[in-house]
């Protein structure tokens, strides 16, 4: 079994192919945004987050600027899931 840090450390370009899906990591503003607002739809959806907590429709929290973002797109280059990465920092882990 590949892990995903592997493929990373394995590719340059920071980008390789599963069936019909492009994983990339992305230093990307507009994509990291969509990013955290995915997420915090699959947050609230899930019940791990008040809605009145995060009302803007963003999460983020301190491990995101530290972290590397992994995104997920389908043939026609949406976002369409997204992961990310946590070094070993002083911050810990989430």
């Amino acid at each position: 079994m590949t892990l995903l840090s592997e493929l990373l450390r394995q590719d340059a370009s920071k980008e390789f192919r599963v069936c019909d899906y492009v994983f990339s990591e992305t230093r990307d503003p507009a994509t990291i945004e969509h990013i955290f607002e995915q997420r915090h739809g699959v947050y609230l959806f899930e019940h791990y987050i008040e809605p009145n907590l995060f009302a803007g429709g963003i999460f983020r929290d301190v491990f995101d600027e530290v972290s590397a973002h992994i995104a997920a797109f389908d043939a026609h280059g949406a976002i369409v899931g997204s992961s990310r990465v946590v070094p070993p920092s002083p911050l810990g882990l989430p």
